[in-house]
């Protein structure tokens, strides 16, 4: 036997007795199955119907905000003078499953992460079942 063949042979056995008392199930059932089974998950999917977030995403009032100057010049250009401001952002609208309550913190999580910059940008959101 050649040694390669020996070690990679040893290797599975420590790794197979080291790992002898791990519920098999907690590495090979997707997350949304164990939680539908009551299984611990470190997010747990409660049904209920879908639940929608709607998010606005504006540059703070500190930051320049280039694309809403040239929104409020246009509409000057137009006729609007009554305009004295513009702020150009974003609307996100989100379907997620899950209880009110767990969609609001996942939610906030996710525009902290991902959907606004922090440091330019203020997000607001409000979450309905």
């Amino acid at each position: 036997m050649h040694l390669c063949t020996l070690t990679v042979g040893l290797v599975m056995l420590c790794l197979r007795t080291a790992l002898s008392d791990w519920p098999v199930e907690r590495f090979v059932v997707p997350l949304r199955a164990r939680a539908r089974r009551g299984m611990d998950s470190k997010v747990a999917i409660t049904r209920g119907g879908p639940v929608k977030a709607k998010i606005i995403v504006l540059p703070r009032k500190e930051v320049l905000d280039p694309q809403g100057e040239a929104v409020r010049s246009g509409l000057h250009s137009l006729g609007y003078d009554e305009v004295e401001s513009v702020r150009v952002g974003r609307y996100v609208e989100l379907e997620l499953e899950g209880s009110p309550a767990d969609v609001d913190a996942r939610v906030q999580t996710m525009c902290k992460k991902l959907l606004a910059n922090e440091v330019i940008e203020d997000f607001q959101y409000s979450v309905e079942s």
